[in-house]
């Protein structure tokens, strides 16, 4: 009996032991029975609060955040409401093949200009003004080690804030999944036309290519169709277009576009086998175009709509050769803001290399956006053994090809939001993500970009599970992928960081002395 409770005491001092190493020796943290943040030992065998304690499994987080009311500041986040604007429209109202609905483009509320004091009117030049409270609340700002990495982008939103020759400033924002429902894009593009003027939707492709590809801002259809992705590199060519999808059809396949815009550019290819295209306004102007050429080449055709719209656009293939179409652009006059959302959908930054090099030279050419946001990464954390090496080379190679159409425009590289695993029953970061954070940061500098920290705006070390549990909840369970809530937030802030970067350039602009002509 003795001897029995002398090995008992052993046992349990030598567990106590390996328990306390936990504690102390990093390599060892994931392994600590307890948290602060965690409910005391045995609380729930004398706690009434039966609900929270039972949500912890489900929701691997701690009691703490469980427990937690919902109050108008997202604890689980630590942002305000500020972050959760009401959209200028419901963002999920017009790519929802029920409805044919369209929001209606919101005229700027705030004037963007200071106007001068009467006296001195035939003196003073107007001023851009961006109000404080356009970036209250901000969580990260874009990072310019360079101090320049904007100024083209400033330059053309300076532009057309003073709506010098109906300047149109354009962005062109790539990623994967996390924008291929056109959600926070779709934000930050209507809160930018809402204080800068609205001059269309911007590209859409012509056919889906993906499942879940959706388009806000437009009532976008397409039968027909055989799709060719640049996630799959199926074509020899490398001619995928502007937003990775070629369309083909030897005839019968058609689009259509419903759009507060009245001008549609056809973006396709040239070539010895090409058929008939008709470019149609519903109730008003048709254009047949005939695809076939000696030699392959990029064309563009435009067509327009008379009078006040919504317009309904029509595109199809009307046979005699195969089309070859890659999708349009749908604007309208100046002054204003175009917000491109190019969501291909599964891809790693990698498959850009599937594109001929010369045809994505030349088609980012001809698009001049004046900023690009490349937002490449979060597929790529599948793969938990990846040679980082090779991605950053891939990388870097991917950044160049893309710049290559555009130099003298402005960038930045924005990081994937964050992606979480359980770990013990908690939510944590992905390792490898910190990993390909510090690498993008790296590469944005080399590059002369900007860069914005997504894993830093979202709250850092686990936010995705943070995000999960937030009401409205901003994150879905695979904890790799936002809702529409969350969106709103990612979309405000992007917003917010543009705003706040605009806002610090035009004061530096404003104290800087002028030269002496």
């Amino acid at each position: 009996m003795k001897d029995g409770l002398i090995r008992m005491v052993s046992i349990g001092v030598s567990a106590a032991i390996a328990l306390s190493c936990t504690y102390f020796v990093p390599q060892l943290h994931d392994y600590r029975p307890w948290l602060e943040s965690d409910a005391l030992p045995f609380a729930m065998w004398f706690s009434d609060d039966t609900e929270a304690v039972a949500a912890l499994p489900e929701f691997g987080a701690s009691s703490q955040l469980a427990t937690q009311n919902n109050t108008d500041e997202a604890p689980e986040t630590g942002l305000s409401t500020q972050l959760l604007p009401e959209p200028v429209s419901d963002p999920g109202a017009t790519n929802d093949e029920s409805k044919d609905e369209l929001p209606t483009p919101e005229q700027p509320e705030i004037a963007p200009t200071k106007p001068a004091e009467k006296e001195e009117l035939k003196k003073a030049e107007p001023k851009v003004v961006i109000s404080p409270r356009e970036f209250e609340g901000i969580t990260q700002e874009f990072e310019d080690p360079s101090g320049k990495a904007l100024d083209h982008f400033y330059e053309s939103l300076q532009a057309t804030a003073l709506k010098k020759k109906q300047t149109v400033t354009r962005i062109t924002h790539y990623g994967a999944s996390v924008i291929g429902a056109d959600g926070m894009t779709s934000i930050a593009r209507r809160k930018l036309q809402a204080r800068f003027g609205y001059a269309g939707k911007g590209w859409v492709n012509m056919t889906a290519g993906w499942k879940w590809y959706r388009q806000k801002d437009v009532v976008f259809r397409d039968k027909g169709w055989k799709s060719r992705v640049i996630t799959q590199g199926a074509l020899k060519n490398g001619h995928y277009g502007y937003g990775g999808v070629a369309a083909l059809s030897w005839g019968g396949a058609l689009s259509s576009y419903k759009v507060h815009a009245d001008t549609l550019e056809l973006y396709y290819l040239k070539h010895k086998g090409g058929g008939d295209v008709l470019l149609k306004v519903e109730g008003g102007a048709e254009k047949l175009i005939n695809t076939r050429s000696e030699t392959s080449e990029d064309a563009h055709e435009t067509i327009k709509a008379e009078g006040k719209g919504p317009h309904k656009f029509i595109v199809r293939a009307k046979g005699k050769g195969q089309a070859h179409l890659y999708g349009v652009t749908l604007e309208s006059s100046g002054p204003g803001v175009v917000y491109d959302c190019l969501g291909m959908i599964g891809t790693r930054a990698s498959r850009i290399l599937n594109y001929d090099e010369a045809h994505l030279k030349q088609t980012v050419a001809y698009r001049k956006p004046n900023l690009q946001i490349i937002m490449y990464g979060g597929n790529e954390l599948a793969d938990r053994r990846m040679n980082l090496r090779v991605y950053e080379k891939k990388y870097r190679n991917v950044i160049q090809r893309i710049r290559s159409g555009r130099p003298e425009g402005s960038c930045v590289i924005m990081t994937p939001v964050d992606h979480g695993e359980r770990v013990r029953g908690r939510v944590k970061t992905v390792p490898l993500l910190k990993k390909v954070i510090t690498i993008q940061q790296r590469i944005a500098k080399d590059f002369g970009c900007g860069f914005f920290n997504t894993w830093k705006a979202m709250g850092g070390e686990g936010a995705m599970g943070r995000w999960y549990r937030a009401k409205p909840r901003l994150a879905w369970g695979d904890y790799a992928h936002l809702t529409r809530d969350g969106d709103r937030v990612m979309g405000a802030m992007i917003y917010k960081a543009i705003m706040k970067g605009f806002s610090d350039w035009l004061a530096k602009k404003e104290s800087t002395p002028k030269m002496a002509p």
